[in-house]
């Protein structure tokens, strides 16, 4: 049965990585083992896998019948919040055939092309090259913060823009 999207299909994605310590690990790490097999259905694994299209406020059904969202087990005043736009087909098109030759490049050019701003205590400004894009010096950086953090927030905006699927088109 498909189940209808409890995101906004307008709602630009917010991408807070897996590693930022505003997460409550230790609600999130109860929860998931009191889950068990059902742990798939938990909102920080559905926000984290792409159900959401990364939208902070998606409402997500637990196993228990219970409507949360990821906000519940995040900080968000602490929260490092990479706030992106949905790429243009032409734009996810032409990063197809890098998703299969270099998946790391295409997410890269993903973050690139699709990062708008980056919000949070400490938080780097955003400089642009002379295309508009995120800057060489811009994912360099975000590199030397953590290396994988550019290309988890790129593949996360690259999910976040991909077509809709059946359960999100209206019947």
């Amino acid at each position: 049965m498909i189940r209808p999207p409890s995101h906004r299909i307008d709602a630009l994605p917010i991408v807070v990585v897996e590693q930022d310590t505003a997460w409550d690990r230790l609600k999130v790490s109860a929860e998931l083992e009191a889950l068990g097999d059902d742990a798939l259905r938990h909102p920080f694994i559905q926000y984290h896998h792409g159900a959401t299209r990364y939208d902070l406020s998606a409402e997500i059904t637990t196993p228990d019948g219970v409507k949360r969202t990821v906000l519940d087990y995040l900080d968000l005043a602490q929260a490092w919040q990479f706030h992106g736009r949905r790429l243009k087909c032409e734009e996810v098109h032409r990063l197809q055939p890098m998703l299969t030759a270099n998946p790391g490049l295409a997410f890269l050019q993903a973050l690139k092309l699709s990062l708008v701003k980056i919000e949070g205590p400490g938080a780097p400004e955003i400089k642009r090259d002379s295309l508009g894009g995120v800057s060489d010096d811009t994912v360099e950086m975000l590199f030397q913060l953590a290396s994988g953090l550019p290309s988890e927030v790129g593949q996360a905006l690259l999910l976040a823009s991909m077509p809709l699927t059946a359960a999100e088109k209206k019947p």
